[in-house]
């Protein structure tokens, strides 16, 4: 399992996330094509995926339903440096699991990785009782 960050603006606002996320011990890999990110979801088991709103030669919504085509149990979160209603009323229409406006903070985002990391480990542990490996949880 892992979470997989497609950016290609706002580098310094990303390079924050990334160590964020290597803080709290959430596998993560960082893409900056809209390819990569494609081959990434077809070939590794991605669990959790972050996407900057800015897609080249695709608009977000499109994006989204390819990735949830690739993968329909990822957990998506968009973020946005500028919202606007057209832009909101699009992602939230595809469901996605958090959608983040950046004035909010980069807190509110980790928030939302970590929650949505955690109802995947949730997810893939075993059913049964007996002996389980423990599960190391993101730490809020």
């Amino acid at each position: 399992m892992k979470c997989l960050i497609y950016n290609n603006q706002h580098k310094s606002k990303w390079d924050t996330l990334s160590e964020l996320l290597g803080s709290k011990k959430i596998p993560f890999e960082r893409v900056d094509t809209l390819a990569a990110a494609v081959k990434t979801i077809q070939e590794q088991d991605i669990s959790v995926l972050v996407l900057d709103s800015h897609i080249d030669n695709m608009h977000i919504d499109e994006a989204i339903r390819v990735f949830k085509c690739l993968a329909p149990k990822l957990r998506i979160l968009v973020s946005t440096d500028r919202n606007s209603k057209s832009l909101e009323t699009r992602v939230r229409k595809e469901q996605v699991f958090y959608y983040h406006v950046d004035m909010s903070g980069l807190q509110e985002l980790e928030l939302a990785i970590t929650t949505a990391w955690n109802r995947c480990i949730d997810e893939n542990q075993p059913l049964h009782s007996g002996t389980q490996e423990s599960v190391i949880r993101a730490r809020s």
